[in-house]
């Protein structure tokens, strides 16, 4: 449902996205074959010239594991919080794997959101006297979207990172050793494990995929209040076969929708940091986010099905973009 798509990668691999299809803008984002030392200044003067053309960014799908891929997605993130023209962020796929191999790096940690004065896609502002520390809450628009694995993943890493912090806390922790343990249908494992190893990410939120979709709202409203929220979407079933690409799918419809629930959040001038950085500001944001969630499982769904209806188990990632037309219009009553 974007407009435009612009696509970021290295000098290497955009020949090939290039000849794939004219509906994507490529860009030479690194040259892998530069030394890593100079790759930061090539990304910052990159992002500079393009950052204020978007409504949202989806980071991580083809991104791969190369050093330089890690330089590119960590300036990615600097330019996203420190840029004016904040948007939501969507990290997916090779995104999620710099998570949990790093799991003690926190996109926005608190003491650094202390010294914001405009609101970010982190989270946070502060009050136009600069000589009192008051927080007024401004909604997060950045999220994860781990499947099960990933999402196993991540609690491993946070369990590793737990017992070099705090070994007699980890020993009081329920310890998940094998995935078959991750379980989002029961409370006390959604509270007690999977909600104590995304907190570490906070103020980001987690989309988790699976049979039944759950959002992980990481709340943020200032230093001293901090918590979190488990939403079921139970927006109906996909499909009985689930083919490669398909989360990447579902990454680029939710950027749209969030793009979509942004821009209207500063319609409703709930983002101005002068203004409305209310409770009550913040709770609308947090429906629209909700629902910007909510509505791109719904169609992602909903065009698997209707493309699974068609091709059966020939199903390929690629016939699911031809039924997302027709399904949002369906969906929504609206072309």
């Amino acid at each position: 449902g974007a407009d435009l798509v612009h696509a970021f990668t290295s000098t290497q691999s955009a020949p090939v996205l290039k000849s794939y299809s004219p509906d994507v803008i490529v860009h030479d984002a690194w040259d892998e074959s530069k030394e890593i030392t100079n790759l930061s200044v090539d990304t910052n003067k990159m992002w500079t010239t393009w950052f204020g053309r978007f409504d949202a960014l989806v980071v991580g799908p083809g991104l791969g594991e190369s050093d330089h891929g890690l330089v590119f997605w960590k300036e990615l993130i600097d330019a996203a919080h420190d840029h004016r023209n904040q948007y939501p962020v969507v990290y997916d796929a090779d995104a999620l794997k710099y998570f949990w191999k790093r799991a003690s790096v926190r996109i926005a940690p608190a003491l650094e959101r202390k010294q914001l004065k405009h609101p970010t896609v982190s989270g946070g502002c502060k009050s136009e006297s600069e000589e009192e520390e008051v927080w007024k809450p401004v909604f997060a628009w950045n999220i994860a979207t781990p499947n099960k694995m990933e999402l196993f993943r991540l609690i491993q890493a946070d369990q590793r990172l737990t017992e070099r912090e705090d070994a007699e806390s980890a020993k009081k922790r329920c310890r998940v050793v094998k995935i078959d343990e991750v379980d989002l249908h029961c409370e006390e494992f959604r509270e007690e494990v999977v909600g104590q190893a995304l907190k570490r990410f906070a103020p980001m939120h987690f989309l988790l995929k699976g049979e039944t979709d759950w959002l992980f709202l990481n709340h943020v409203k200032d230093s001293s209040r901090e918590s979190c929220e488990f939403i079921a979407l139970d927006v109906g079933a996909g499909a009985p076969k689930r083919c490669g690409g398909q989360g990447d799918i579902l990454a680029g419809i939710l950027a749209t929708f969030l793009g979509w629930a942004f821009t209207k959040s500063w319609e409703n001038h709930l983002l101005r940091p002068s203004v409305h950085c209310s409770d009550e500001a913040y709770e609308r944001c947090r429906e629209l986010f909700i629902s910007a969630c909510a509505s791109a499982c719904l169609v992602t769904r909903a065009s698997v099905r209707s493309a699974f209806s068609e091709h059966g188990r020939g199903l390929q990632a690629s016939d699911v973009l031809h039924h997302i037309s027709k399904t949002f219009a369906k969906e929504f009553d609206t072309p």
